[in-house]
Formats: structure tokens, C-alpha cells, sequence
């Protein structure tokens, strides 16, 4: 018959034993691995048109202002804002203290420079661009647009979306550049792994250690960005591959492409559906 010690002694190292494989499962990394309906052609949310342009963006930069739910523009990387004599003054990030991936904060310049690159190159930003004697950093999370007519629609030109959205970019990346930024580096959720980039196959993205989200639920393309997960890795095939039998070696999160096969796996299971 066992004795009382033996049966402590093996009962704690039982415990023992799951406190150490539940720890090891906690410090595994959540990785989100997806088959989007195409590979991303475009980095450069500024020039790419296409819906994975836009997720891409969205994914690895922050705007001003973000379309919620009922399209109308909400505060993503602003926090307040005032009218006053022509001018609108725009205070960026106050609470939040937006931040690149190394640490270093969004500057007004930043947010001037990218700004002005979108009336450029964008229609909509254009028509802001018309009414828009000058557009200045007045400070180090303040900028002005000083405008020459009253422009309701200016706060939902900031955020539209989903072409062509006023990305905010390091001016040092795009301060005399015409085309498209070469260094995609940007305060969003996520940083782009450029090291991993393969292009028509694969891109990769991992969290953004310093990116702080908003304290509003998520609505639409505004509020609060909860990360989910730590790292995401989007793989692209000119034609569809086999699913993998029981979800391995490849283990997918989601399949998506028009006329073609596709697929969801959820933990070790398959499920298989027609595209539409």
C-alpha cells in the first residue's frame, strides 16, 4: 500500500510538472498564419488599391482619424481638435504617446510631412489640398491646417478609406520622395519583418511592442486595435495547394481565393468549403 509521503511526494511533483508545461505553453508565441485571396504587391499603402494594400497599411500605420462602423470619421491617433478664425488645430497622440517600433515617438513633422504626401497623391486629399492655404507643425504633437473656406468634410477626408488612406510615415522616409517609401516602418498595431518579405509569397508581421491602443472598443476601422496575437504570416500560391492532411505540416488559420478551393483549420480541425 502506497504511504502517505510517497503519495505527497508524487502529487507535488504532478503539480510541479503542470505549473512548468502550462508556463511553456503560455511563453509559446500566438502566431495567426492566413492564405489571403492575393499576395501583396503594393507596400506602399499610398500607391496600393487593392483590399490587401489596405489591410497591409492598416496593419503596419496609423492615420489621424479611422471610419467607424457608420462611416463616420473617429479619432485614431488624434486627440483633440479645435476651429477657430480658418484654422483647424489638430492635437496628435496626447495620451497615447504614439510610438515607432524602436521607441521613439511620432513627431508633428512626421504627421505634417505624411499629410501633405496624401494631397498629393490622392484625389480626395487633393480636393483638402484646394482649400488649404498652409498646413504647419506648431508644435510636437500639434499641427494647423489653415484653410482658405470652411471645409465640413475635412476630418472624413482624414479618414477615408480603404485607398489610399493619409498614412502617417516617418518624414525622414518620404521628405522629397515621388514614389513609392522603401522602409515601411510605421506606429500601427504590427511591424512589417522586411527581412522576411518574399514577394508573391510571403510576408510577415509581428507585434508592436510599443504601440499602445485607443481605450474605445473596436468599431469599424476605429477605436481600440487589441493584438491578438504575436506575430502573423500571410502565404500566397498562384494556385491553390492541397489542404494539408490534419491541418500539418502547414497548419493554417484561413484559406481564401476566389474560384478556388479554400479552407479553415482550428485546432487540428478541418473544415473544407467552395468558394463563392
Amino acid at each position: 500500500m502506497m504511504r502517505a509521503a510517497d503519495l505527497s511526494r508524487r502529487l507535488l511533483l504532478a503539480v510541479l510538472f503542470g505549473v512548468i508545461a502550462n508556463a511553456a505553453a503560455m511563453a509559446q508565441p500566438k502566431v495567426l498564419r492566413v492564405v489571403p485571396q492575393s499576395d501583396i504587391a503594393v507596400l506602399d499603402p499610398m500607391f496600393g488599391t487593392a483590399w490587401i494594400s489596405m489591410i497591409h497599411g492598416e496593419m503596419v500605420y496609423e492615420s489621424l482619424f479611422a471610419w467607424d462602423t457608420m462611416l463616420q470619421p473617429q479619432p485614431e491617433m488624434a486627440g483633440s481638435w479645435s476651429v477657430f478664425a480658418g484654422r483647424i488645430r489638430l492635437e496628435h497622440h496626447p495620451a497615447r504617446r504614439a510610438a515607432l517600433p524602436d521607441g521613439s515617438p511620432v513627431s508633428s513633422n512626421d504627421v505634417v510631412a505624411s499629410t501633405r504626401r496624401w494631397m498629393s497623391i490622392d484625389q480626395v486629399g487633393a480636393r483638402v489640398a484646394g482649400v488649404t492655404a498652409a498646413l504647419t507643425a506648431t508644435g510636437p504633437n500639434t499641427i494647423e491646417f489653415h484653410l482658405t473656406r470652411p471645409y465640413p468634410g475635412l476630418l472624413s477626408s482624414l479618414a477615408a478609406a480603404p485607398a489610399r488612406f493619409a498614412a502617417v510615415m516617418r518624414a525622414k522616409d518620404i521628405e522629397g520622395l515621388t514614389g513609392q517609401v522603401s522602409e515601411i516602418v510605421g506606429s500601427g498595431p504590427f511591424r512589417f519583418v522586411a527581412s522576411e518579405f518574399v514577394a508573391g509569397h510571403q510576408s510577415v508581421y509581428v507585434k508592436n511592442e510599443n504601440y499602445v491602443p485607443r481605450s474605445e472598443p473596436p468599431d469599424g476601422l476605429s477605436g481600440g486595435r487589441m493584438v491578438k496575437f504575436d506575430r502573423v504570416e500571410c502565404m500566397s500560391f498562384r494556385t491553390p495547394p492541397p489542404p494539408p492532411p490534419r491541418c500539418r505540416p502547414a497548419r493554417w488559420t484561413s484559406w481564401s481565393a476566389r474560384r478556388s478551393t479554400r479552407w479553415t483549420c482550428w485546432r487540428g480541425k478541418r473544415t473544407y468549403a467552395s468558394a463563392s
